[in-house]
């Protein structure tokens, strides 16, 4: 079990290379099956003004938040607590602030893509700002998969997520998780040693996979509600039906 906990994950080259094709492959099917797809019944799929730039808002608040407040600020604050600090820092608490404004761009932007564009713009940003090997394209499915299965997931709850109140909490978390652990898959199992070169151990990945369940499910769980709440508020400004309106009820 050891040497397995510890082993390193490196697939064949042909292997690799084909199993990153594949990845492409399915997520380009995926996005022209999110974009293509009609809207319930004659509902209108194109996007407003006002959805472009919420997205564009909510898209920068994401950058600042995961690159700079996180990484720099709550990160090493957190782990400075004494006694629980690595517990929280292990367990990603340092993300609420990225995983309520994520949360609430999924109960604002309700058209085709929004939340897929919005973490690759999201990505691009942080690229340009941050990134010291600048844009590489190879790249680009970590991007895409992070909103790709959570607009699978909404396409799936057919326009109801946050709209039926015993589902709030059970959306939020599964939202959340879908955001972050199908990169947690792919990079170390993938992406990685494909384009970068780099391998790590079954137990980093294991690792990474059951603290971010773990975390992110409380902090989905403690953040919808005041989430719902600003949404709620804001919903003027977003054209939200009332009949909608009449679900988001915490």
């Amino acid at each position: 079990m050891h040497d397995f906990l510890f082993s390193k994950i490196k697939f064949p080259f042909p292997v690799s290379i084909t199993l990153l094709a594949v990845v492409w492959i399915l997520e380009v099917v995926a996005l022209i099956y999110i974009l293509k797809r009609p809207g319930k019944d004659g509902e209108s799929t194109r996007w407003t003004t006002k959805d472009i730039i919420t997205l564009a808002i909510l898209s920068v608040i994401l950058m600042v938040f995961n690159s700079v407040i996180n990484d720099r600020l709550l990160g090493p604050l957190f782990k400075s607590i004494p006694l629980i600090g690595s517990i929280v820092d292990l367990l990603h608490f340092k993300d609420f602030p990225l995983l309520f404004f994520f949360l609430l761009a999924v109960v604002l932007v309700r058209r085709p893509g929004a939340i897929i564009a919005m973490l690759f713009i999201k990505y691009i940003l942080e690229q340009l700002i941050y990134g010291g090997s600048g844009i590489n394209p190879l790249d680009w499915p970590v991007a895409i998969m992070q909103g790709l299965f959570v607009e699978l997931y909404l396409i799936g709850r057919n326009g109801k997520v946050f709209l039926q109140k015993k589902w709030i909490f059970v959306d939020a978390i599964l939202i959340c998780l879908l955001k972050e652990l199908p990169p947690d898959f792919y990079k170390p199992i993938i992406g990685s040693p494909v384009i970068h070169g780099s391998v790590t151990t079954v137990l980093k990945v294991a690792n990474d996979i059951w603290t971010h369940i773990v975390g992110y499910s409380i902090l989905a769980v403690i953040l919808v509600p005041l989430v719902i709440q600003v949404a709620k508020s804001l919903n003027a400004l977003n054209e939200i039906d009332d009949d909608e309106n009449k679900g988001i009820e915490v």
